[in-house]
């Protein structure tokens, strides 16, 4: 994903994703991806973390990347400078590569999710 300025890349931007009722629309989410990564490689993975759990940093070669997740059941919390941002099913959220905190996964049930990247 193109590089930001210091400021922005320790800051969360929370995408919209249409949803016309029967469910929310993956390539949406497909496209934004690729707006964001141009020409780069792009990694993709389903991961599920168990309530409590923190998300392991994304690396590219020892170098932290941006991730966008799209969460697919559950819900995480991504603590951001003394708030909380809380993300559940259907919603995504941009992680920046080096976040205040790690993301959590909160509640009673394991979070699925889908993790993008792009070195």
């Amino acid at each position: 994903m193109a590089p930001r300025d210091d400021a922005s890349d320790r800051t969360y931007r929370r995408l919209s994703v249409a949803d016309d009722g029967a469910g929310p629309a993956p390539e949406r989410v497909e496209r934004l991806l690729a707006e964001a990564a141009g020409d780069a490689p792009v990694d993709a993975a389903v991961r599920e973390v168990a309530p409590g759990d923190s998300l392991a940093p994304a690396t590219h070669r020892g170098t932290p990347v941006e991730r966008l997740l799209f969460v697919l059941a559950g819900e995480l919390r991504l603590p951001d400078d003394g708030a909380s941002l809380r993300v559940g099913a259907n919603e995504a959220v941009v992680v920046p590569p080096e976040p205040p905190a790690p993301p959590v996964a909160v509640g009673d049930e394991p979070c699925r999710y889908l993790a993008f990247g792009a070195p």
